[in-house]
């Protein structure tokens, strides 16, 4: 009775640890979480850093070519797809309301802002971590603040 028992421990680990490998959603992980991915993406986001296609690397802002300024950034994700972005430089502070959305399979993020909407990769989706790649090929890699 007990060989049989370790038998079935063992087998059943083993589908456990292969689910695990081959359910991978996002390149960077994680592997396997038991918080959803709309609990894990509703945050309060900030930019740890922002990696250009060229490889120039912005710490905890981004550098804005059309205002020619580099500015703090803010992403705030609600559970039920609202979205704010708070930024701000030396041009001032603004504020712009919008909604987000998986699609893709959850495998990409849709920000949409008025009419507009852009459409980021999701590299990783963790609980304190989420890095996205635009369509250009930068990459921003974020930080979860606790809101309050």
């Amino acid at each position: 009775m007990k060989m049989k028992t370790q038998k079935i421990l063992k087998i059943c680990l083993g589908a456990f640890i292969l689910l695990s490998v081959s359910c991978k959603k996002y390149p960077e992980g994680p592997g396997v979480s038991l918080t959803s991915k709309k609990a894990r993406m509703a945050n309060l986001w900030t930019i740890e850093k922002y990696v250009t296609k060229s490889g120039t690397e912005y710490k905890e802002v981004v550098f804005d070519s059309n205002l020619n300024d580099t500015i703090g950034f803010v992403l705030d994700l609600d559970k039920d797809g609202g979205l704010e972005y708070h930024f701000g430089g030396s041009h001032g502070l603004e504020n712009i309301k919008g909604k987000w959305e998986f699609f893709n399979n959850k495998t990409e993020l849709k920000i949409i802002s008025g009419t507009e909407s852009e459409e980021f990769l999701i590299r990783k989706l963790k609980n304190k971590q989420l890095t996205i790649e635009d369509s250009v090929g930068n990459v921003t890699y974020f930080t979860a603040v606790t809101k309050g």
